[in-house]
């Protein structure tokens, strides 16, 4: 370390020093507690600096520090991101992602000429991610279309979520998709035809991605699966499919496989695959869709293993899930007579 250089811990403790000055003007007071918001957030202290961009704002209104604010609540709501940015949904504080939801939608409408440039940059990359972890994706595509101009094409991320906003509506922007790398414009052009049921168009450019450099890529093999399934072709999706499971076990390829089964009716082997998967469930969108399956073919001890397995925190589910978790828990004890469990949900508890 240089000897002109300081610690995090050290420039905020300079920073708040500042603050013991006497006679400090509004503007310097926010001004500083401004600085240590910046400096907090450059060191993903976000509690610190969420804090600090309210004080902030109390002495003197800054746009900046008032998307800051929301951003800090969205990275608060967050509790594991990987080192790849990715974010698991149960690890999701879901009352704080709508908070900061709604003071980035606020923000939004209160745009002006001169405030909406720096709007786009600063808070669409998150607000385009909260919608696509909600899965609303026609309000990305309105903000969007309203403020085309104001994109930055040049920040790869925000060009993901338009164009996943664009696909999941059939929308394909050409002049967008030229924003993508070569991965992803084969991903999202593949997923595109997918969606407007040109299964063979689909087939053809995930197969050659398959076939070639992105032959481990776990979301090319899903996306060939669900291609070959919309093909009909259930021999070679059954090749596919086990070539793909003797590398690695995946148990999302292993629901499509058990889903294109419950499809064509193969009721014995759904049921005996369903058996299998319990066993190795972990991924919480397998896992509420696994209940599903299990409510379908009344596997009433799979049952009764899944709701136990939530609620000793073995399967993970998603919060937003919580409540179809609950309510088929409630549907299976009254159809076995368990009145206990039946009313534990309610607090009631007898004898």
């Amino acid at each position: 370390m240089y000897a002109d250089e300081i610690t995090y811990e050290e420039a905020v403790a300079g920073l708040k020093e500042l603050l013991k000055t006497p006679d400090l003007k509004t503007g310097e007071l926010a001004s500083i507690h401004g600085f240590i918001g910046d400096t907090a957030f450059n060191n993903q202290d976000f509690f610190l600096a969420k804090r600090s961009y309210k004080e902030s704002n109390d002495y003197s209104q800054s746009l900046t520090k008032e998307i800051g604010y929301a951003i800090c609540i969205y990275h608060a709501s967050m509790k594991n991101i990987k080192e790849d940015y990715r974010i698991d949904l149960q690890d999701i504080d879901y009352k704080m992602l709508r908070e900061s939801e709604k003071l980035l939608e606020e923000i939004y409408l209160d745009r002006t000429d001169d405030t909406v440039d720096t709007i786009a940059k600063i808070s669409f990359p998150y607000l385009f991610n909260i919608y696509s972890l909600e899965g609303k994706f026609d309000e990305t595509m309105d903000i969007v279309n309203e403020c085309y101009n104001y994109i930055d094409f040049n920040n790869e991320n925000l060009v993901r979520l338009v164009v996943q906003a664009q696909v999941i509506n059939k929308e394909y922007d050409s002049e967008i998709f030229a924003y993508l790398g070569k991965y992803d414009k084969i991903k999202y052009e593949s997923f595109y035809y997918e969606r407007c049921e040109d299964f063979k168009k689909a087939y053809q450019l995930v197969l050659q991605a398959i076939e070639g450099k992105y032959s481990d890529d776990k979301l090319l093999q899903l996306s060939l699966l669900n291609c070959l399934q919309g093909l009909d072709r259930f021999d070679d999706y059954l090749y596919y499919f086990k070539r793909f499971m003797q590398k690695e076990t995946d148990e999302v390829l292993w629901l499509n496989y058990i889903e294109y089964l419950d499809k064509i009716r193969e009721t014995e082997t759904v049921i005996s695959e369903l058996k299998k998967i319990k066993h190795i469930a972990n991924n919480p969108v397998v896992i509420n869709k696994l209940l599903h399956l299990l409510v379908e073919y009344n596997l009433s001890e799979e049952l009764d293993e899944y709701f136990t397995k939530v609620d000793s925190g073995e399967y993970p589910v998603i919060e937003d899930s919580m409540s179809q978790v609950i309510y088929q828990k409630l549907m299976h004890s009254l159809k076995n007579d368990d009145y206990d469990t039946f009313y534990e949900q309610y607090g009631i508890k007898f004898g």
